[in-house]
Formats: C-alpha cells, structure tokens, sequence
C-alpha cells in the first residue's frame, strides 16, 4: 500500500479533535471515518503511526477483526500536526522522506522542519 501524506494529517487532526482529555476512555481505528479513505488504508496509516510514536495506541487483534486502541496523541503527534500546519512545509518534508524512502520517524520530521524551508 503506498503512503499517503495527507492520510496522516487526516488521522492526527481526527484524534486531535475525537479522542477525550482522559485516558480512561479509549477509542478504536474502526472509529475513524474519514471520506474518500477505506477502513484498510486508515488502518495501515494508524498501525505506521503508532509504530513511528505518533499516537499512543496498540493493535487489539480478536479472532473476528484486528483493530487498535487509540489512548491519544504524543508530543510527536501534536509536533507533526503542528508542522502540517505549514503545508508547503509539510510536503515539502513529506516528500523528502518518501523520495528516499526514509523512515517516518520523529526526529527526522522534526529535523526536516527545521532546516526545509
């Protein structure tokens, strides 16, 4: 499946904007609708950004679905949508990392927001 950048926006503004101040209540990816996005590529981008540490979460497999908890966002996640604020910036990253197939991680986000311009 290929990356979708905006995807990853979609999914962090969602949460930004859905998940409770109180950990005590824990959402699902199947919660998330998002229009013009198939439960499969929302799934696939919330599984990479949990892994990357975007949004603290784990894959809650049953024998009927496979789905994942979403506790909230972390600091990451909050930096990273912060920075899709700017979206020429954004993509600008965004594309850097996918041109050279570089991972999605935190510090290299942070690193090409800092010095793309």
């Amino acid at each position: 499946m290929k990356i979708d950048p905006d995807l990853f926006k979609k999914i962090l503004l969602w949460c930004e904007e859905n998940l409770p101040s109180k950990p005590t209540i824990i959402l699902q990816a199947s919660d998330i609708e998002i229009p013009g996005f198939t439960q499969e590529q929302i799934f696939y981008h919330t599984d990479l950004l949990i892994e990357q540490g975007y949004i603290k979460g784990e894959k809650s497999d049953t024998l009927i679905e496979e789905n994942f908890d979403i506790d909230r966002l972390t600091m990451n996640g909050h930096q990273l949508l912060k920075a899709f604020e700017d979206e020429n910036l954004g993509k600008k990253a965004t594309d850097f990392i996918l041109k050279y197939g570089l991972p999605l991680a935190p510090t290299l986000i942070k690193w090409l927001m800092d010095h793309i311009k």
